[in-house]
């Protein structure tokens, strides 16, 4: 089975290069292979894979944002998925931490929608030309990205304390916050 998915892949991928040259970049090494691909020809690339009859990735599975500060970007990564055919394929864009955009992928796939917002929400890239970019997971007044490796934790959010923060907290905040919880209790939900 393994020598079949390796062949696949390859051939898949090999599919891909073909088709848009040193525009993209193949990745064989991961268990999945990945193609990179600039933020400028991600949606011509999605297109390809969703409309080749080799590819034919009609879902998208996942998309999740990647934070490098060292290298002062931010990686986008998609799974597209052949449900027919039984097969992925992954894409990577890179982007520029302090500008981090990409064309949304609504428009390929509704599924999108979500899945943008969230990589949004948490790592702070911007897909332009979503119909409804904000945030799904934090509120919307939060500052920050929470998945970014540079984010700090506040203390307190609208006056409420942070539990994280419990040594900063006056004894009246711990009450508010536990009540009459039993300290074995709290221990065992809140991990300390």
């Amino acid at each position: 089975m393994d020598g079949v998915y390796q062949y696949k892949k390859d051939a898949i991928y090999k599919r891909i290069s073909d088709a848009f040259g040193d525009r993209v970049e193949v990745e064989i090494e991961s268990i999945d292979g990945a193609v990179k691909v600039q933020a400028d020809d991600l949606l011509e690339v999605v297109a390809f894979c969703k409309e080749d009859e080799v590819t034919s990735c009609e879902m998208l599975h996942l998309i999740s944002g990647v934070d490098y500060p060292d290298e002062e970007k931010l990686q986008v990564v998609y799974h597209l998925e052949s449900v027919s055919d039984n097969h992925q394929v992954v894409l990577k864009v890179d982007v520029a931490r302090d500008e981090p955009i990409v064309p949304s992928l609504v428009s390929f796939w509704p599924a999108a929608d979500w899945m943008e917002r969230e990589t949004y929400d948490l790592v702070g890239v911007i897909f332009e030309g979503h119909p409804n970019l904000r945030r799904i997971l934090c509120a919307e007044d939060w500052e920050g990205h929470p998945l970014r490796k540079d984010y700090v934790l506040p203390a307190y959010y609208h006056g409420i304390p942070n539990i994280f923060f419990e040594e900063q907290m006056t004894e009246e905040q711990k009450q508010l916050l536990y009540g009459d919880m039993p300290e074995e209790q709290r221990k065992l939900i809140y991990g300390e």
